[in-house]
């Protein structure tokens, strides 16, 4: 269990939340969350979105793909299609 003090800064009430914690939950900076206050005095703190930086979404990874590309390599896997193996290769 990490403890963390609230402390005053402006207007706000500032908690900081120990590094440790950050670290388990996979948190990068910057990341935006969701503060609940629930009736038995506790927090509930969530990820509004997790977006990993520098990572792509699959739309952005499919519209990439070089159609042409794609099709000289399937191409070529069917250049080995009904031919024996030479070791221990299975087909």
């Amino acid at each position: 269990m990490s403890m963390t003090r609230l402390r005053q800064q402006g207007g706000a009430v500032i908690i900081t939340i120990p590094s440790d914690v950050v670290a388990i939950m996979n948190w990068p900076i910057g990341t935006e969350v969701d503060i609940t206050a629930k009736d038995n005095g506790e927090l509930k703190i969530v990820p509004i979105r997790r977006v990993p930086r520098g990572r792509k979404t699959v739309s952005e990874l499919v519209s990439e793909i070089d159609t042409e590309e794609l099709a000289m390599l399937n191409d070529s896997i069917t250049d080995f299609a009904g031919k024996n193996a030479v070791g221990k290769e299975i087909f």
